[in-house]
């Protein structure tokens, strides 16, 4: 039975679109960009491609497993997965590489993880960006991730 080590949640305002979650200090990743991905990796960063340029917070929570977590509760949309290399033992939501939006957990030895993301609420999302008359409040939390890291 799988175990959950560590959770951390945060509101990211996304940055060009993008959601950072960092161990160590990544130099910043090139990818081709695919319009129906929203989870890439590469070595000590993830990138959450949000589903809106517009200003709004997303939250993100991120989670530290000991093996392959369950799916989750919950009404969640698309899934995608992936494969990340650490060299550091603790990752952090981040904001452009400097600064920590949330707490810093703990997912195990430096190595190779399995990543698996979540999205709910981008159609809400869309249906806000259209009807935005540029005066309102931006939405907090429209737009929801979870991300699920495990050993390889």
């Amino acid at each position: 039975m799988p175990h959950r080590l560590a959770h951390a949640e945060a509101s990211v305002p996304p940055d060009d679109s993008q959601i950072f979650i960092v161990s160590g200090e990544p130099d910043p990743p090139c990818f081709g960009w695919e319009e129906q991905r929203f989870l890439y990796c590469a070595r000590d960063v993830v990138v959450l491609q949000s589903g809106s340029q517009w200003l709004h917070e997303a939250r993100v929570r991120l989670e530290a497993w000991d093996s392959h977590p369950p799916a989750p509760e919950g009404n969640w949309g698309e899934s995608q997965g992936g494969r990340l290399l650490l060299s550091d033992e603790t990752v952090a939501v981040q904001a452009l590489y400097e600064i920590d939006l949330s707490d810093r957990i703990r997912v195990g030895e430096p190595g190779w993880y399995e990543v698996r993301a979540y999205v709910a609420g981008r159609e809400e999302l869309r249906r806000w960006e259209q009807e935005w008359n540029g005066e309102d409040d931006h939405p907090v939390g429209l737009e929801q991730f979870l991300v699920q890291l495990w050993p390889a």
